[in-house]
C-alpha cells in the first residue's frame, strides 16, 4: 500500500481534525471502534472506505432526514398550477454534461503535464548525482574515455526512468479520483436543485501536453532530453 496516498486521502477526509496521524486514527476508530495500530490491513481498508466515501465521524452522517410538516392543502387551481410549473422545470433541465462538460473540468493533458513537471523537480537531482557518482569513479580509474562509462550512465537513465514514470502515473491516478469524486458531487447538487447552474458557454480548446522543460543541472539536462524523445 502507498503511504503517500492514503496520507493524501485521509487529509480530504471530513469531520476529523489534528496530524495525518491522528486523522487516521479518528476515522478507524469511527469505522470500526477499535485501535489504529497503523498495519497495512488497517490502511488498505481505510482506503477502501473513503473511495465509497463512508464518513460515519462526519456530523449528521447516516442520520435520518427530519419529517416535513404537513403542508396546507392547496386550493382547487393552486394545485394544478404548481404541478405544471415543477413539470415544466424539469422537462427544461439541461444535460449535466453541457452545463460542466467533464473534459472542461478535467483537461487530462494538462494534469498530466502539471504531474509530469512535479516528478521531473524530484528526480533530476537524483540524476544529476547519479551520473556525477558514476563518472567519478571511472575517473579514479582513469577510465574516462570507457564505453563501460556510458552503458553504465544509460543503465542508471533507464532505471531512473522507470521510476519516474511510476510516480506519474501515480500523481495522475490520485489527481483523477479526486476529481471523479468532486464531480460526481457537482452532479449530485445539480440534479437535487439546478437553481444557479447554467449551462457552459465557454469555448474550450483542450490543452496540448507539453512535457518538463531541461533541468538546469548538468547531467539531469541529459537525462530530461532523452527521456522527453521517449514520450513524442
Amino acid at each position: 500500500m502507498d503511504e503517500g496516498l492514503l496520507y493524501q486521502r485521509i487529509m480530504a477526509v471530513p469531520g476529523l481534525s489534528g496530524t495525518w496521524q491522528q486523522r487516521l486514527a479518528q476515522y478507524y476508530k469511527a469505522l470500526t471502534g477499535k485501535t489504529y495500530k497503523g498495519s497495512l490491513s488497517e490502511g488498505l481498508y481505510m482506503l477502501d472506505q473513503i473511495s465509497k466515501r463512508n464518513f460515519p465521524q462526519a456530523p449528521g452522517w447516516g442520520q435520518p432526514a427530519p419529517t416535513p410538516a404537513p403542508a396546507p392543502a392547496p386550493t382547487p387551481v393552486a394545485t394544478p398550477v404548481s404541478a405544471g410549473t415543477s413539470a415544466g422545470q424539469e422537462a427544461k433541465r439541461d444535460p449535466w454534461e453541457s452545463v460542466m462538460p467533464w473534459g472542461q473540468y478535467f483537461d487530462e493533458n494538462l494534469v498530466k503535464s502539471s504531474e509530469a513537471a512535479r516528478a521531473a523537480r524530484y528526480f533530476d537531482p537524483l540524476i544529476q548525482r547519479g551520473r556525477e557518482g558514476i563518472e567519478g569513479e571511472y575517473a579514479q580509474r582513469g577510465l574516462t574515455r570507457s564505453g563501460a562509462r556510458s552503458t553504465d550512465v544509460m543503465r542508471m537513465y533507464e532505471d531512473m526512468r522507470d521510476e519516474e514514470e511510476k510516480m506519474r502515473e501515480q500523481l495522475y491516478g490520485t489527481r483523477l479520483a479526486e476529481a471523479k469524486g468532486d464531480y460526481g458531487n457537482l452532479q449530485s447538487l445539480y440534479e437535487s436543485n439546478a437553481k444557479g447552474f447554467k449551462p457552459s458557454t465557454y469555448s474550450y480548446t483542450p490543452y496540448e501536453y507539453e512535457a518538463p522543460s531541461e533541468s538546469p543541472y548538468k547531467y539531469a539536462s541529459t537525462y530530461r532530453q532523452w527521456l522527453n524523445n521517449l514520450y513524442k
